[in-house]
């Protein structure tokens, strides 16, 4: 199944890359997993049909040759009736099946570690969206406290145990929530060398990265904490809290 075995990659895959990757290992596609209704175009709203071809070429999901948008074929092959794909929001992550199985290079050119409410720029972290980080590409963004816990005491890093010359515990002695770090992790992967007053224009453009990502976020919810679930109520495991247990019920053996 791997063409290529026994190396080490340093190619960029994100957790949400794993569910096109393997629905597209599998045979599927992700867009018609979602409904596939079309809207526009000649096919009075019918489904896409997948796969498809298109001028010799076979296609898993909506595409935008010859198009201004997404678009699909109602026909398995396609013969002039089509419809512009409907309700099909682009997924976080990307297919990365032809890197591992063929070493090849990475799909994914950037990932967010994390966004926080807030206007990211107005400061280095935005007042309350401390700990905000982006990768594109070598380079790694941090806008505000890295920790975000805005506690001192917690800042710095836990030392590498595959960098037996590390001496002290990272490069980060104290919290400060407007500060701006920039890293190129390929030269720098422990994040000791902070850029960021060298490159300023790589530092506004990835901020602006982030700012488009922000953009589509919707507010953050945050439940009150509920003491139901408190392992102390459940014998030291782990429950949701709203459940219960008929313990006579319970066959042991």
């Amino acid at each position: 199944m791997l063409k290529k075995i026994g190396y080490i990659s340093e190619e960029m895959i994100h957790i949400s890359d794993w569910y096109p990757t393997l629905v597209g290992l599998a045979g599927g596609n992700t867009v018609s997993l979602r409904g596939n209704l079309t809207y526009g175009g000649n096919s009075d709203g019918a489904k896409c049909v997948f796969p498809f071809t298109y001028k010799g070429k076979t296609y898993n999901g909506c595409i935008t040759q010859g198009h201004d948008q997404l678009w699909c074929s109602t026909t398995r092959t396609y013969q002039g009736k089509w419809g512009n794909c409907k309700d099909v929001q682009p997924l976080d992550g990307v297919d990365q099946w032809p890197m591992l199985r063929e070493g090849s290079k990475s799909s994914r050119t950037e990932f967010v570690y994390n966004i926080k409410d807030g206007n990211v720029r107005d400061s280095g972290s935005a007042g309350s969206a401390s700990g905000q980080a982006i990768r594109v590409g070598n380079y790694k963004l941090i806008l505000g406290d890295p920790t975000g816990t805005g506690k001192a005491s917690r800042a710095g890093w836990t030392q590498d145990p595959f960098v037996s010359s590390q001496t002290s515990r990272g490069r980060i002695t104290s919290v400060d929530k407007n500060a701006v770090y920039l890293y190129n992790l390929r030269d720098d992967p422990t994040e000791r060398t902070n850029l960021a007053d060298k490159m300023p224009s790589l530092v506004d453009s990835m901020r602006a990265r982030l700012e488009s990502h922000a953009a589509t976020m919707l507010p953050a919810v945050f439940g009150r904490p509920d003491q139901r679930g408190n392992p102390s109520q459940w014998g030291g495991a782990v429950s949701p809290g709203w459940c219960s247990v008929d313990t006579s019920k319970i066959i042991i053996g």
